[in-house]
């Protein structure tokens, strides 16, 4: 709603402002405004380092597979860190979107960042890897 009475007073929004709204949208469950943020955000190019964890778990409520995968690619890209969740979030929208390649890859990623992935993520990754396969 933030993002909307800007628009509609004409206001640019800044850096620091985009990155409130994302936040702000994620905590209240506005899930659509967040996303309308992030796009508005990509066609400024405004990247804030902030706002890729949340829009990441924003993607992955909304089950938009397809963005969590190019939101990581963006990320690799410019040089961004995620954690430990947020890579399991990656790995799980590379799967839905049956990218065997970009999953394997997440997984190095998250294993070369120094995220030892526990018993229960092998499990998961094994079985994820296992539906695309079939």
């Amino acid at each position: 709603r933030i993002y909307t009475e800007m628009q509609a007073l004409g206001l640019q929004p800044t850096a620091h402002d985009y990155d409130v709204v994302v936040h702000a949208a994620k905590r209240t469950g506005h899930l659509q405004e967040a996303l309308q943020v992030w796009d508005a955000m990509q066609s400024h190019g405004v990247r804030i380092q902030g706002v890729y964890n949340p829009i990441l778990s924003v993607c992955r409520q909304l089950q938009r597979w397809d963005l969590v995968v190019q939101i990581w690619r963006e990320m690799r890209t410019f040089g961004n860190r995620l954690n430990k969740t947020m890579y399991m979030f990656v790995i799980e929208g590379c799967v839905m979107v049956r990218d065997v390649d970009a999953a394997e890859e997440a997984w190095e990623s998250m294993v070369s960042a120094g995220f030892p992935p526990e018993r229960k993520y092998y499990r998961t990754f094994c079985a994820l890897l296992r539906l695309l396969h079939d």
